[in-house]
């Protein structure tokens, strides 16, 4: 009976530690001018990307003058508010929108 233990013992500090390894995020990444051809708003030719373990799917439009910008990318969950703070008071470039999302691939929506 003790040896059996040792062995549950053993094994459970072989594999609790990977318990919470799983699978990475993935999501779109690409840039591109909207209303002009780009790979960005055509996802047929746009591969996902393997996120970091902190990062979520993000998808952003910066407007600058006479174009928006779009982006779909892996970024940190604050990039919306970080973008926002980085842009408050540049005249030239805004943040139209801003979406973050968690599942693969989830950052597919067209931007408006």
């Amino acid at each position: 009976m003790a040896k059996l233990l040792v062995v549950l013992i053993a094994l459970s500090c072989i594999l609790l530690p990977q318990s919470h390894l799983v699978a990475s995020l993935q999501c779109y990444s690409c840039s591109g001018v909207i209303n002009y051809y780009s790979k960005c708003t055509d996802l047929r030719n746009v591969h996902s990307s393997v996120c970091g373990s902190d990062q979520v799917c993000a998808t952003f439009v910066l407007r600058k003058p006479n174009v928006d910008v779009l982006q779909r990318k892996c970024a940190p969950s604050t990039i919306c508010s970080d973008l926002e703070r980085k842009y408050q008071r540049n005249p030239v470039i805004t943040v139209n929108e801003c979406n973050v999302c968690n599942e693969d691939n989830c950052n597919s929506a067209p931007a408006l």
